[in-house]
């Protein structure tokens, strides 16, 4: 199933605590405000990234999907549906056993902005 709409999300990257010896070079989680509907989850962490076009999150806080779902952002207006190939693969094999899928895009996002605050 896909829908289309509008989610407002306003989020701050950051890195989580380092594992074993290496600090993180890149952030590689996401918390998001609070949004106007209480169960909009605010943690995502990063689960793949082909650092050119789409970021694939893991959502830890979504109860309605037994934590078990992902969140994709991708960097330029989509010419069709789908998202890039890359993204898509890993994306169909690690996040959506379910086959539900809610495709919203926000035209203000840019690239470069997402890009950036990301790094």
């Amino acid at each position: 199933m896909v829908t289309r709409g509008r989610m407002p999300y306003f989020a701050k990257f950051h890195k989580t605590p380092q594992v074993a010896y290496e600090e993180r070079q890149r952030s590689n989680a996401l918390n998001v405000s609070k949004t106007s509907e209480p169960w909009h989850p605010r943690s995502f962490r990063v689960s793949y990234s082909d650092y050119e076009s789409c970021i694939i999150f893991r959502v830890l806080d979504f109860e309605r999907m037994n934590e078990y779902a992902c969140m994709v952002l991708v960097s330029d207006p989509p010419k069709s549906t789908s998202m890039p190939e890359k993204c898509r693969h890993v994306y169909r094999h690690a996040c959506n056993g379910s086959g539900i899928a809610e495709q919203i895009y926000e035209e203000n996002c840019s690239k470069s902005a997402l890009i950036e605050n990301w790094r």
